[in-house]
This record gives C-alpha cells, structure tokens and sequence, in this order.
C-alpha cells in the first residue's frame, strides 16, 4: 500500500514538472509572439513614417514657389486640414442697419483668429493686438478704394459699412498679416451683445 503511495506521489510530481515545463513553453511561445508582432508593428510604423516624410518632401519641392513660407530661415508648408475662423469685438453699439458709412461702422477692437484642426479635433486661437500695424486697404468717404496703407489694424473694420464689407475687409488684412493663411468664416459682435452673451453662459460676477 505505502509502495502504491509512493508511485502516486512520483506520477503527480512528474506531473506537475510536465505542466510546469509545459507552461513555461507556451509563455515562450507567447513572448516570441509579442516579439515578432510588435517588430512588424514597429517595421509598419516606420515605413508608413518613411513614406509620409517621402510623400512631404515631394510635395514641398512642388509647392516650393507658392505653399511654402520662409520665416527665420525656416521654411513651413501650411496645414491643410485646418478651418479658421476670425471673430471679432466691436467697439460700436449702434445698430447694423443703421449703419451706413465709415464714421459709424466702429472699429474692432478685438481680434481672435481661432484655428479648429479637423483631423485632430482640437483648437487654437490666437489673440491679434488692435493695433498691429499692417497693410489695409483704405477707401475714400465716397467709398473708392485709395490703395494698400500701412496703419492700425482695427482701423480696417472702420472702411467697411459696419457689416459684411467691413468683415470682408479684417478678413482679407488678417490673412495678408498671416502670410496668406485662408480665413473661413468671421463672426463681429457689438458692444450690445455683451450682455446678451453674458446672460447665456449664466452670469459673470
């Protein structure tokens, strides 16, 4: 009986170092798995990187003598998958249809150029000072065209009819500021609104 005791003992211990040995096995394999997989990720990932850089330095030599800006000896090719969008403060109360002409159109006094990148769904804005001096296009009271002047930013707006031409005319100054970058869309708020946009996001203390 205590023969037939120890024979169990001996078969489940070989047991045991059987699974064992067959555990340590499988996690062998698994590692060579993870191993091999990760290394064809890692291949994959460098090559598609391979062929982004290749597929940018291609198009940058394309674009060379019109997408391209040179900044600090820098050169920089835009971001096409970004929509910009101006927004602007003015410092006018009157009411749009009562404006008509230069002295009343008002002027902006902020400007914020908001950057919403659609393949990264973030945003950016960036905060233009009023009195950034840049090229505008100046009009006379009659409303002829006086050519490009180098003045005040905000004064833009103020050439306008306090509506569509005076965010016409920001838009086309804050991207000739840019270097050209393409401005979407604006929105102009008077100094009215305030109170209204105040009341919507429930109270400013």
């Amino acid at each position: 009986m205590k023969k037939n005791r120890n024979i169990e003992k001996t078969q489940k211990v070989r047991k045991q170092q059987q699974q064992k040995k067959q555990l340590l096995f499988l996690i062998g394999v698994a590692a060579i798995i993870v191993a091999v997989v990760a290394g064809l990720i890692a291949k994959a990932v460098l090559d598609g990187k391979s062929e982004e850089n290749q597929v940018s330095s291609d198009e940058f030599s394309e674009t060379e003598d019109e997408d391209v800006i040179v900044f600090d000896g820098k050169k920089y090719v835009y971001n096409d998958h970004l929509s910009n969008f101006l927004f602007m403060g003015i410092d006018s109360s009157k009411k749009i249809d009562e404006q008509k002409t230069q002295s009343d159109a008002g002027q902006a006094d902020s400007i914020f150029l908001i950057a919403y990148d659609r393949k990264e769904n973030t945003l950016q804005s960036l905060a233009i000072p009023r009195d950034t001096m840049t090229e505008i296009e100046s009009f006379s009271f009659s409303g002829n065209s006086q050519g490009m002047q180098t003045n005040h930013l905000n004064l833009q707006y103020a050439y306008g009819d306090g509506k569509w031409k005076s965010c016409e005319l920001m838009k086309t100054a804050v991207s000739h500021l840019l270097y050209g970058v393409p401005i979407q869309g604006y929105c102009s708020v008077k100094m009215d609104a305030v109170p209204i946009l105040v009341d919507i996001v429930g109270g400013v203390e």
